[in-house]
């Protein structure tokens, strides 16, 4: 059976205090719409391009608003070695979702756009 390590591409990961701007341009540069924001205790939530869009629309001044101010707070995280098939069983919503990979010492290690 197919794993989520199969499907997981490398994170690109940012600290809790980066500016929006500074999170927005590594997205960029890595050419992905997602990053997994991490702090103390490991990953503290996940950032997409349309959050940044959202907040810049919404009047945020992206050279100094952290972007644990914008992040989604709750992402759903998987063990490398957990199936596809039983991802699918635990998320319980409609439309993409963001699947963070972790290790067993829960530091990201992938990353998982899980489209419906």
């Amino acid at each position: 059976m197919r794993t989520v390590a199969d499907l997981m591409t490398r994170p690109v990961l940012v600290d809790e205090s980066t500016t929006v701007q500074e999170t927005s341009a590594r997205m960029l540069d890595a050419r992905v719409e997602t990053a997994v924001v991490v702090g103390a205790g490991g990953v503290r939530g996940v950032v997409t391009a349309q959050d940044v869009a959202r907040s810049l629309a919404a009047g945020c001044d992206a050279a100094r608003t952290p972007v644990q101010r914008i992040c989604d707070r709750h992402p759903v995280t998987a063990r490398p070695q957990e199936t596809l098939a039983d991802l699918h069983g635990r998320l319980a919503v409609d439309g993409p979702v963001v699947v963070v990979a972790i290790d067993s010492d829960r530091e990201p290690v992938g990353v998982l756009i899980d489209e419906p």
